[in-house]
């Protein structure tokens, strides 16, 4: 085989090769460059200029993924990656790279990759302008692995509020790199199961997906996930609940301001009930009492009905229905205090309160109940 012994042809050789040519060290920056290097990844490329830098945020992933393979195994490798920097129009090209003999360098070739049409190339330009909306907009993180588990790409505007750096994730086995608590999902879409799981990560939360990806038989591939950025969403929910739970908190102080049940002194309880008594509030007093007579082993319950206004049939049924459970539970139920005209409206919807413990005033009542615990302690 004849070889070039001149350095001047062979300079001359590489820098005007039609095909992109490319030394790269191991790491990925360009040692050397021919001018179709140059014009291809966008000019001004200089030794420490890494090869990544000047891939397209879309292809980033990928292409570190494909890069660590070649390192790994030795072998020449072909892939086809868009080149081109973010918001710059890209171009997609066949990347032919071989390690050296020395194995601290790079040989890397780059051949523009023709789109089989016009059409085609428009469809995936317009499927790249719309994941590079999402991803650029959205407080979103999209990745994706390998079969193995190992990350292959990484990108989204929710890189800003995590902790997670693609560098460190791209080419990394994400089983290993995280504990096996964190890595659930991903390992469920690895068996072919997609999943869904809300996380916090350094005060931040996200609802994450992690989706299989399997090929015409079935065979998972790999997995692709998204993770969406839900603090302020979280955030809001713990504040409504936060006021929710105050408003619980004060609905139970007007309750209990509504229903005061008072225990006089042993065996005796009243409840002085204030204003309108619909339907609600006495069944609310109906409990209420039922358990306060339980609890205190009360004789007599008083209900003083002084500050009432208005009572309608429903309303009145209720009291009754009080004063008849109250009886069951072993104690006496009074009614004391009917204003004029609530007796008005009593009797002209009929109630009969000859059953029923009457009296005028609470003071009254009281008085009854001392005499009747009186009588009682005589016997």
């Amino acid at each position: 085989m004849q070889t070039i012994d001149d350095p001047e042809r062979l300079q001359e050789f590489f820098r005007e090769h039609p095909d992109a040519l490319i030394v790269a060290s191991r790491e990925g920056h360009c040692l050397h460059v021919n001018d179709a290097a140059t014009s291809a990844l966008g000019g001004d490329v200089r030794p420490e200029t890494l090869l990544s830098e000047r891939v397209h945020p879309g292809d980033y992933g990928h292409f570190l993924s494909e890069w660590a393979a070649l390192l790994a195994s030795g072998t020449p490798s072909a892939f086809t990656v868009m080149f081109g920097r973010k918001g710059a129009k890209a171009r997609a090209f066949v990347l032919h790279a071989r390690r050296a003999s020395t194995g601290d360098r790079v040989h890397v070739s780059l051949r523009p990759k023709e789109a089989e049409s016009d059409g085609e190339l428009s469809s995936v330009r317009r499927r790249e302008q719309v994941l590079r909306v999402v991803l650029d907009n959205l407080p979103i993180l999209v990745w994706a692995t390998d079969k193995d588990g190992t990350c292959t790409y990484a990108d989204g505007k929710g890189l800003e509020f995590s902790s997670i750096r693609p560098e460190d994730l791209i080419g990394s086995n994400a089983l290993t790199l995280y504990p096996p608590e964190a890595t659930t999902g991903l390992r469920m879409a690895l068996e072919g199961t997609m999943t869904r799981h809300v996380s916090d990560d350094n005060g931040q939360y996200w609802d994450n997906r992690d989706i299989p990806v399997q090929d015409e038989d079935g065979n998972v591939i790999g997995t692709v996930g998204m993770s969406l950025n839900i603090t302020e969403l979280q955030q809001a929910k713990a504040e409504l609940e936060a006021k929710l739970a105050l408003i619980e908190r004060q609905q139970e102080v007007i309750r209990n301001l509504e229903t005061p049940i008072i225990q006089v002194w042993d065996h005796v309880l009243t409840l002085p009930m204030v204003g309108v008594v619909d339907s609600r509030r006495a069944s609310r007093v109906m409990d209420d009492v039922l358990g306060a007579v339980n609890r205190t082993s009360a004789r007599f319950a008083i209900l003083d009905l002084t500050g009432v206004d208005v009572i309608d049939t429903a309303t009145a049924s209720h009291l009754f229905s009080i004063i008849g459970a109250v009886r069951l539970l072993g104690a006496e139920g009074i009614i004391s205090g009917i204003r004029p005209n609530v007796a008005q409206t009593m009797v002209s919807m009929g109630v009969d309160l000859s059953s029923v413990i009457t009296l005028s005033s609470l003071r009254d009542a009281l008085a009854l109940c001392m005499r009747r615990m009186r009588e009682n302690g005589r016997r």
